[in-house]
């Protein structure tokens, strides 16, 4: 996630830096703080950055869906798609980061 945002010229420093770590808070309050972040003088690329945003999570959405369910078919259509428009990597960094914390 936090490459996508440095990829979109966003100031993670400044993002880390109110009231402790970015990936500490709430993903209500992180979306919050990542819009005010967003350079304002570059529609282009925001406008980029959450049609990413929009993808990764249909596709988390769809993917967790599928698992739930139990179809592996579901689950490889949702893998294809997520990788068709190009989030399959940060899915995969998520699902990992989320494995690592729940093993702890």
């Amino acid at each position: 996630r936090l490459l996508a945002l440095s990829q979109r010229a966003v100031a993670m420093g400044q993002a880390d830096s109110v009231d402790g770590s970015l990936c500490q808070r709430s993903e209500d309050a992180m979306i919050e703080t990542l819009v005010e972040l967003m350079p304002r003088d570059k529609p282009e690329q925001f406008e980029h950055f959450f049609l990413q945003l929009s993808f990764i999570a249909s596709s988390t959405t769809r993917l967790r869906t599928a698992l739930e369910s139990g179809h592996p078919d579901l689950v490889e259509e949702a893998l294809e798609s997520a990788e068709n428009v190009g989030v399959l990597p940060y899915l995969l960094k998520m699902a990992v980061a989320q494995a690592g914390q729940e093993a702890e």
